[in-house]
């Protein structure tokens, strides 16, 4: 599984579909889009344990996670991204 996530985190497109799933123009097209964006906040934080480098030098992916915390009124949403956002930084 480990491997598995090595290559995920280093497949751009991967990357970048998480990042669309969590982007606010799709949170506000789609209403019933919690459970999409809530599984790419869970992949993101397995990706983060082995890949927190590569993800951390995704700047829109960062700048997405910021997006979720200032758009989303779930609490618990808020408070997954900023744990990704606070495990990704120091990466930098």
């Amino acid at each position: 599984i480990q491997n598995m996530g090595m290559v995920l985190a280093s497949t751009s497109s991967a990357l970048e579909c998480l990042t669309i799933l969590l982007s606010p123009v799709a949170m506000c097209h789609a209403p019933n889009f919690g459970a999409s964006r809530q599984n790419a906040l869970q992949i993101l934080e397995f990706l983060a344990h082995t890949n927190s480098k590569q993800l951390a030098d995704d700047q829109h992916l960062l700048t997405s996670l910021v997006n979720v915390c200032l758009v989303v009124a779930d609490d618990s949403v808020k408070n997954q991204s900023k744990d990704l956002i606070l495990r990704l930084v120091p990466e930098l």
